[in-house]
């Protein structure tokens, strides 16, 4: 649940089409703020609702990625989310790392080993999963090259690659939240409807 709704400002009523940017930005939004017994039961009623709560703007819920909404609620992830012991999802987190984490520069790692800085964040997903093992997972709508598109392997190379760090600082803030760190790390790519495990 969310304590208020966005508000969005009127719009030109001839919008150019959405960039690929826009789109997975709106797909991403639609999985951060829907009630996801709904959407499984159908995109267009959820969409509806959530243009009439203000959680999205219309032109938001007309750029959504329909096909990736679709392949995610018929996942094998998604029915691992509904045997899930607990489910929790949009997080902010605040957590204090070691600044010497935050430079390549050996001389500044050791001038900054006392140092802590303060990161903070909203984790998409974390659940504890039906064998009870702690999970996390991040949402992924970038754009992916075709090789990748063919290869699971190459595009789990290729996304954790680009993503290490942002999931390093979630580690840190599930480590602290439950005293242990998570047993699982996944990236739910939208583009290949797959989750990807590290």
């Amino acid at each position: 649940t969310f304590d208020r709704a966005p508000v969005f400002t009127d719009t030109q009523a001839q919008a150019p089409a959405p960039d690929a940017a826009t789109r997975g930005t709106a797909t991403h939004e639609f999985l951060q703020f829907c009630d996801f017994a709904r959407a499984e039961g159908g995109l267009d009623g959820e969409l509806a609702r959530l243009v009439e709560g203000a959680w999205l703007s219309p032109e938001a819920a007309a750029a959504v990625r329909r096909d990736e909404l679709e392949r995610f609620f018929q996942s094998a992830f998604y029915k691992s989310l509904q045997n899930a012991r607990e489910l929790h999802r949009e997080t902010r987190f605040n957590v204090f790392l070691p600044a010497a984490d935050f430079t390549q520069n050996e001389t500044l790692k050791q001038e900054l080993a006392d140092e802590r800085l303060l990161v903070q964040g909203v984790i998409d997903l974390f659940f504890i999963d039906s064998d009870g093992s702690l999970v996390l997972c991040d949402y992924k709508t970038d754009r992916l090259p075709p090789e990748a598109l063919r290869d699971r392997a190459l595009a789990s190379k290729l996304l954790f690659a680009r993503h290490g760090t942002q999931l390093s600082y979630y580690k840190e803030a599930l480590t602290a939240m439950f005293g242990r760190a998570p047993d699982k790390t996944v990236i739910y790519s939208l583009p290949l409807g797959e989750a990807l495990e590290e």
